[in-house]
């Protein structure tokens, strides 16, 4: 039987609520546990001591407990040390490696019949994979989640994990552009949230809403949604989760809504962030951030420069982000050949929405594909090249029928409309092509 409080701090842990589970731990003597709470104790503790003090001293009692639970030959414990060295190396953005200890987590559990924990590993998996791209591996992982989690005993286990399927889901729907069954499943999600007081997943849902509505135009519904977010409290485990979230509203007052000054506060909050926290990757997601001041200000080459910084730093944490940031970096340049008709900015553009369209491949990445096949007639009609272009917008337009997407069919229609009289020209005057680069900016989906 385990001790009561550890217990509680292993689902402090899986709500991700990692400050909670830390100070019931902290509250806790291990020499009065017994031996197989006492790996339980130290896997728990690795992972809170990874986040919260020191990685390596982490890392190593991550790393002990795994060979204890081994020698214990305990499913349950064993399932716990690889779920618990996964969560390290995720939180430490080594994705892949964190796949494969999620991996044989999820065999421990299997053969303890240990189904939720199961169908947790699975969800795990399905996170990676949609932030790296994957919907059709993000969707089987989902699916795997749900036919364990109706296996699960513990019903009350069984409603949370139903809460992160439809989460995951949303997302799912939110990346292939049904942006409407993306807000139902995530709003479902909220309420059950709420009911676990699971700060971390409340505010990931507020914040893919946020994103759902930018899409679909709603901006004022967005802006709410992002607000609600940011109101939430996040320890230092999810400070990514909350600089994206930053960058999100940035991004949405500055080019959305022309409201730069509301913008401000958040900017010096996300520069702050990223300089207090050892993390790389909110260097590059607040030099995004600034980049897209620079472009609500039309500094077209301030923006090119701090947004190849953002570029560098996504790379190697999500292909998501990436990819619309080499997207947003490809229209800088289409706008500067517009302004200055210069060939480097407009082979610039060429390659790097090329890159895009390559990386994508066969993923079901509808919303951003669209936005890239209409980026790239945007650079041939700067060609004055009108008939590549138009197949160009043909084709996005038959992937959003195709798969149902009416949100972006009607920007499409939009696109093949205004594509009859196009405003890219060599002789375009520079009020005009500024007015072109707004549009650009307004077009832009996070």
């Amino acid at each position: 039987m385990v001790d009561k409080k550890l217990r509680e701090a292993t689902e402090q842990l899986l709500l991700r609520n990692f400050a909670k589970a830390d100070d019931i731990l902290n509250s806790l003597v291990p020499e009065e546990l017994c031996s197989n709470d006492k790996i339980l104790f130290l896997c728990i503790s690795g992972i809170t001591e990874a986040i919260f003090r020191d990685r390596e001293l982490g890392e190593t009692k991550a790393g002990i407990s795994r060979g204890l639970a081994k020698q214990s030959e305990d499913n349950e414990l064993i399932g716990w040390a690889e779920l618990s060295m996964g969560l390290i190396l995720s939180y430490q953005g080594k994705e892949n490696e964190a796949i494969l200890f999620y991996e044989l987590a999820r065999f421990s559990f299997e053969k303890g019949e240990l189904f939720g924990l199961v169908a947790e590993t699975w969800l795990n998996i399905a996170e990676i994979l949609l932030r790296q791209g994957d919907l059709k591996g993000g969707q089987l992982c989902i699916e795997e989640a749900k036919v364990f989690s109706e296996k699960s005993k513990d019903e009350k286990f069984k409603k949370f994990l139903d809460a992160r399927i439809k989460l995951l889901k949303g997302v799912l729907f939110l990346e292939s552009g049904a942006l409407e069954h993306a807000i139902r499943e995530i709003s479902s999600s909220i309420e059950i949230f709420e009911d676990y007081k699971a700060k971390y997943f409340i505010f990931e849902a507020y914040s893919t809403a946020g994103s759902a509505y930018i899409r679909m135009n709603e901006y004022e519904k967005a802006l709410k949604q992002l607000e609600k977010a940011l109101e939430i409290r996040l320890s230092k485990a999810n400070d990514i989760n909350y600089a994206l979230a930053l960058l999100k509203i940035i991004t949405l007052l500055i080019i959305k809504l022309k409201r730069t000054q509301f913008a401000l506060p958040f900017l010096q909050e996300l520069d702050l962030l990223a300089k207090e926290s050892e993390r790389s990757v909110l260097k590059g997601i607040n030099y995004h951030a600034k980049g897209i001041y620079e472009l609500g200000q039309l500094n077209l080459y301030d923006a090119e420069k701090l947004f190849v910084k953002a570029i560098n730093y996504y790379k190697d944490f999500s292909k998501i982000d990436y990819l619309y940031s080499l997207l947003l970096l490809a229209e800088v340049h289409i706008s500067k050949f517009l302004i200055f008709s210069n060939d480097i900015d407009f082979e610039f553009a060429e390659r790097a929405l090329n890159e895009v369209l390559e990386i994508i491949g066969e993923h079901p990445l509808f919303e951003l594909k669209i936005s890239t096949l209409i980026a790239k007639s945007k650079l041939l009609l700067v060609k004055g090249d009108t008939e590549k272009a138009r197949k160009l917008i043909s084709k996005a337009l038959v992937i959003a029928e195709e798969n149902n997407l009416q949100i972006l069919k009607n920007l499409c229609l939009k696109e093949m409309e205004e594509i009859q009289n196009p405003l890219a020209t060599k002789g375009i005057r520079i009020d005009q092509a500024l007015e072109y680069v707004r549009e650009i900016a307004r077009n832009w989906q996070i």
